[in-house]
């Protein structure tokens, strides 16, 4: 229009008022500024009235516009016309880290090539520039230039009708974002460049969600603040605010297949004992993660994720008096004597309890805290079963508190296979869970009075495991600091737990000046070689609890003496442990029974081993043990041991160290699982 009715325009405008209306800014376009310089020459009175513009609109994407460069246009190519001067700015943009918006072409009014070579003017239909074809342009220009300003990888965000009800933003790599309809113009595209803490935590509210497809209007996420569809939890599962983020498919393969470990696994680990106290640290990791992930781990089909807690809690409640918990089924001198399957079980199964003569507090007080933290999970929708476990939580921990003792002391035959190193943590893990189930502040008061000097040992960083629970409690009770009433979360000692537990964070990142963790040359957290998966599971697990604190309460950052980190620096160490076990490891292969094309066939497991139609007693179930053959039955969903800290790896039933899989190990990587198949917040309250 003002290219070819400029003329028309300043001579009417000398004689009388003309109105030029835009789109968008009136100083949008170069024509238009030229077209203010002419009418000034012309002693014409020119007026702007300023109007809504796609220029500032877009910082409802979440990026700064401070932190934007040159804008640039991108033009419909033609077979002969294929301009890419963009091309130059974008790099100068991202050389310097800022972001870049293109304007996508509109060809309205455009003669059609043949009504022209007749002579007579036929105009083509109004032709926008979708987000899928500036994307496509904006690649082919760089394969041609192949400088690597940018790649297929590289993030954008696509934003379509910006301010209308049905407007679309979505954010994902130029690969992503070419598979996806964005639907009716107009378009824009911004290219990211460096990005601030507040800038990623409010995009990742729009990331593209490959898994699930599109939601709402068909074409991706809206508004946080506008039009949002909510994912209806699983019963008991706290839902999480907002849309979830970006599905990672192999995150949500990997879920889908870590539970189903947990559907068949009816004990410990791969004999048939089982042992109470790690039995209980798995079922209340379970609870813990559906508290803070139940949306996500709809995303591998964990339909019967709150049956599968029941089952466990059920079986963990076998407590008949006050002061009586049992706490194991089975002889391990026995067990360990015969290689059969479960089914074919004739020996006795004598029951072991603890009680006040006979203390184990550590036990008693994990089962109090499996048991409070599940009866968080049912009170929405079985308030009868959570009344009744809150109750025999309160009971328990009582118990744990007043008869003081570890319970490998009180059996010495449980120190062999697992062994309590001291009980202080078990303490202030259950309470902590009695105060987020109860609200009661006589479980605040026990973490923050003597047994937290007693027992809390701030500021030093431990690994969190079945046997010690302090970091996760120092975990924990952060969320009270970060969520909880200003009278509460702004106490003193609630800070020391605080700061420990960044402490832990400060520990496990690779590149912190404190890094207190040892790892293999391939970065996985190395503690044990007995078991080497548990821990480096268990803190990745931590660090994306820790790293979702920090993004709901908009905590951009922690200090590991003076230098600073950020949630995503968190998470990237949680991924990093997770790939390992995955596949992205020397031996590449998975740890996760079951999922990719390599993975552990020789696991030491009972029933794995044994074919389903073989018939074999006690004794001689063991040529099974000692079989060249690969496990007949799949232990689906297993993680097994791990490697050595030279991250080789021995696949043999007789080497258990490496190969023995155990439902706490299962705990833990469907609780960082879920965690990771999306990018996403945590609710505020349990309750």
């Amino acid at each position: 229009m003002v290219e070819e009715k400029a003329d028309d325009m300043l001579f009417e405008a000398q004689v009388s008022d003309v109105a030029f209306l835009v789109v968008g800014d009136p100083f949008g376009a170069t024509t238009h500024s030229d077209l203010v310089v002419r009418a000034k020459k012309l002693g014409v009175d020119v007026k702007v009235v300023h109007n809504a513009s796609v220029m500032n609109a877009i910082g409802v994407c979440g990026l700064q516009l401070y932190r934007y460069g040159e804008t640039v246009s991108i033009p419909f190519f033609t077979d002969t016309w294929r301009p890419d001067s963009f091309y130059e700015k974008i790099r100068r943009n991202r050389t310097l880290g800022l972001h870049t918006l293109c304007l996508l072409d509109i060809r309205v009014k455009e003669p059609s090539l043949e009504s022209l070579c007749r002579g007579k003017k036929v105009y083509e239909p109004p032709k926008f520039m979708t987000i899928n074809t500036a994307v496509e342009q904006l690649l082919e220009v760089e394969q041609n230039h192949k400088e690597s300003v940018y790649s297929e990888d590289t993030t954008c965000v696509g934003l379509a009708r910006v301010g209308c009800e049905d407007q679309v933003i979505i954010a994902g790599s130029m690969k992503q974002l070419l598979t996806l309809d964005f639907g009716p113009p107009l378009h824009c595209l911004v290219i990211v460049g460096d990005t601030h803490p507040l800038e990623e935590e409010i995009i990742s509210f729009f990331y593209y969600l490959k898994h699930f497809g599109l939601l709402d209007s068909g074409y991706g996420f809206l508004l946080p603040a506008v039009q949002r569809k909510q994912h209806k939890s699983e019963p008991g599962a706290a839902p999480v605010p907002g849309p979830p983020g970006a599905v990672t498919k192999k995150y949500a393969d990997a879920l889908k297949i870590a539970m189903q470990f947990l559907d068949i696994q009816k004990y410990d680990a791969g004999d048939h004992m089982k042992f109470g106290f790690p039995m209980a640290f798995t079922a209340t990791v379970l609870s813990w993660t559906i508290l803070e992930y139940g949306d996500q781990m709809k995303v591998g089909e964990s339909i019967g994720t709150c049956s599968r807690l029941a089952s466990r809690i059920t079986y963990l409640n076998a407590h008949p008096t006050d002061n009586v918990l049992y706490i194991q089924v089975g002889s391990p001198k026995v067990d360990h004597g015969c290689w059969e399957r479960p089914e074919d079980m004739t020996e006795d199964r004598p029951l072991t309890q603890v009680n006040a003569s006979a203390p184990g507090t550590d036990v008693a007080a994990e089962t109090a805290a499996a048991l409070a933290s599940a009866s968080l999970v049912f009170r929405s929708t079985d308030s009868a079963y959570s009344t009744l476990l809150l109750k025999h939580a309160k009971q328990l921990f009582s118990f744990a508190d007043k008869y003081r003792g570890s319970y490998s002391v009180s059996i010495p035959e449980v120190a062999t296979f697992y062994n309590s190193t001291g009980f202080g943590d078990e303490l202030l893990w259950a309470a902590s869970w009695l105060y987020h189930a109860t609200g009661d502040r006589s479980y605040f008061q026990y973490v923050t009075g003597k047994n937290g000097e007693d027992f809390a040992n701030w500021g030093s960083p431990t690994w969190f495991s079945w046997d010690n629970k302090l970091a996760g409690a120092q975990v924990l009770l952060s969320r009270v600091s970060f969520f909880g009433p200003k009278d509460v979360s702004n106490s003193d000692v609630l800070q020391k737990y605080r700061d420990s537990a960044e402490a832990v964070m400060c520990g496990l990142l690779p590149k912190s000046p404190t890094a207190t963790s040892s790892r293999t040359d391939s970065g996985l957290v190395w503690v044990s070689q007995w078991n080497a998966l548990q821990h480096p599971v268990a803190s990745a697990l931590l660090a994306v609890i820790y790293s979702d604190y920090m993004l709901t309460s908009r905590t951009a950052k922690i200090s590991c003496d003076g230098h600073y980190f950020r949630p995503s620096d968190l998470r990237k160490f949680a991924m990093s442990q997770a790939d390992y076990v995955l596949g992205d490891n020397p031996m590449k292969m998975s740890y996760l029974v079951g999922y990719g094309d390599k993975y552990p066939q020789y696991v030491h497991h009972r029933g794995a081993s044994i074919p389903a139609d073989a018939t074999t007693g006690c004794k001689d179930g063991f040529q099974w043990l000692k079989s060249d053959k690969p496990n007949p039955n799949i232990a689906m969903g297993a993680l097994v041991g791990g490697p050595f800290l030279n991250e080789s790896f021995v696949d043999s039933r007789n080497n258990l160290m490496q190969t023995e899989p155990s439902t706490y190990n299962s705990a833990v990587i469907v609780g960082l699982l879920s965690s990771l198949v999306t990018t996403s917040s945590v609710v505020q309250s349990f309750t």
